[in-house]
């Protein structure tokens, strides 16, 4: 008889598992968008240029999203197959992804009333 502790090894297939439905929200979420975008368009109930600049901007920024996404799949398996150059240093604007992000909750933030304030002064290194 052969007795073996396989937590571990549960623990890490529970891992994958939220992963992997994670990784296809992430993936969902902005299909759905840019399709219910292009069905806006495509259908007619679009009509003025400036709801479908509106409409193209937002499925750009999905469209994005989407390649973000991928992008950080295969970092992941580059990562896991054991290259060691699979993950690399960058610049991040993070006031432009904060301000994003404000920008996105702004329909919540103003039916609860809030007020977010963003206050970024430049840290000393």
């Amino acid at each position: 008889m052969v007795l073996r502790d396989e937590t571990d090894k549960h623990a890490l297939e529970k891992i994958r598992k939220d992963f992997v439905a994670n990784a296809s929200h992430e993936l969902r979420t902005p299909l759905s968008i840019i399709n219910g975008y292009l069905e806006n368009l495509v259908e007619g109930d679009i009509e003025t240029p400036e709801e479908a600049k509106r409409a193209y901007t937002v499925m750009k920024k999905h469209g994005d999203r989407l390649a973000s996404t991928v992008e950080d799949l295969l970092v992941i398996s580059r990562m896991e197959s054991g290259e060691h150059d699979a993950v690399r240093a960058e610049e991040f604007d993070f006031r432009a992804c904060a301000q994003d992000v404000v920008h996105r909750l702004s329909p919540v933030i103003q039916s609860k009333e809030a007020c977010v304030t963003l206050d970024m002064r430049k840290a000393l290194r």
